[in-house]
């Protein structure tokens, strides 16, 4: 049996289902041939654990035809590559292998950015208050 990632696997008609239920959703795209996709995963895997209230951690198969469609959409030319959405939204892709501390700093940045964009739609307009001379 090949290789295959730690976390979630999702499949193209869970997709966007797992957008709607997540504020932040990351996607390794990985191979199951590919051995850098190994070390990826090890550092997701213990990433996931600090941010497992947050964040979405899946995994697409790049080896499958049906998500083709998917790592064109993304620009996923090579791997390792992960995918970052915020509410729902396309946020970043990175490609290449990052360190655990650089991945952490991005996980924090998309976390923060979903949070920031729930507190500025949770927060009223200001009114403004129109004065006129009598």
């Amino acid at each position: 049996m090949s290789w295959q990632p730690s976390t979630t696997k999702v499949l193209p008609d869970e997709f966007d289902e797992v957008l709607i239920g997540h504020n932040v959703a990351v996607f390794q795209f990985y191979a199951s041939w590919n051995r850098y996709d190994v070390t990826m995963d090890q550092i997701l895997c213990e990433i996931a654990d600090t941010y497992k209230d947050r964040i979405f951690i899946g995994a697409i198969d790049t080896d499958d035809q049906e998500n083709w469609e998917r790592c064109k959409e993304l620009r996923i030319l090579n791997l390792p590559a992960i995918a970052a959405f915020v509410n729902g939204q396309h946020f970043e892709t990175v490609i290449g292998l990052l360190s655990k501390e650089s991945l952490s700093a991005k996980v924090e940045k998309w976390s923060n950015t979903a949070r920031a964009q729930h507190f500025a739609i949770l927060r009223p307009a200001s009114r403004s208050t129109n004065l006129r001379n009598s």
